[in-house]
């Protein structure tokens, strides 16, 4: 199971400066982009995150990826956006969410530079989804364990069930866990038969007094619950 920090802030500098105090520990990072609309806060949009790593110029070494969870009802005009981005950073996957309805191959064909994943809100069932998409087609699902859009919420342990049910669907890639991850959620997650391959912690890291201490916890709880 791997770490990748989630970035949700108001703010273009708010996000970079997430970024730079996570640098020094991982190379892979999930920006959430949230519009009002489909999630009730609004967060810094693509445009203006572009505009301020151009501004700044700001560039990233090659090993450093970036993931997006777009929070958002227009997502076709955000992945617009995104193909523009990619020029200037390195976008592995975008999350859209099953609720919006979006054709996922048409969207994976239209958008084909980047991987396409579906995200489950905490009321999104497994055998219904199942029905809908082909999982052999799809490489990246994201589990939420809170109802989206703000940080802090609490971790609703009922939603990792999903991860059992997906596994039993036969869903055979990457599996990635959103929401309220953190030390105290952390062993609930780490108890069960089926876990995440991914964990995006978010406030967990934002909120820390000393991001250094919060990166060890978190690495050395996942590291020796795989020599029990």
């Amino acid at each position: 199971m791997k770490v990748i920090p989630s970035i949700l802030t108001s703010s273009a500098k708010d996000s970079w400066t997430q970024v730079q105090n996570l640098l020094p520990y991982y190379s892979r990072f999930q920006v959430d982009i949230a519009d009002g609309n489909y999630v009730p806060n609004t967060t810094c949009q693509i445009d203006e995150l572009q505009k301020y790593f151009l501004d700044n110029a700001i560039k990233f070494p090659r090993e450093v990826s970036f993931d997006f969870h777009l929070m958002v009802e227009d997502y076709e005009a955000d992945m617009k956006k995104l193909v523009l981005f990619a020029k200037y950073i390195t976008i592995k996957v975008i999350f859209v969410h099953v609720s919006l309805n979006f054709n996922y191959e048409k969207l994976s064909a239209q958008y084909s530079p980047f991987l396409i994943g579906l995200v489950l809100n905490p009321e999104d069932d497994v055998a219904i989804i199942k029905h809908k998409y082909d999982f052999s087609k799809i490489d990246n699902i994201q589990i939420m364990a809170i109802h989206p859009g703000m940080q802090g919420s609490s971790f609703m342990p009922e939603t990792l069930q999903k991860i059992e049910q997906l596994r039993a669907a036969n869903y055979r890639s990457s599996i990635f866990l959103d929401g309220a991850v953190n030390e105290h959620t952390l062993p609930i997650i780490l108890e069960k038969k089926y876990k995440p391959d991914f964990i995006c912690p978010g406030s967990y890291f934002s909120r820390a007094a000393n991001v250094e201490e919060k990166v060890k916890k978190i690495e050395n709880t996942i590291r020796h619950s795989g020599k029990r």
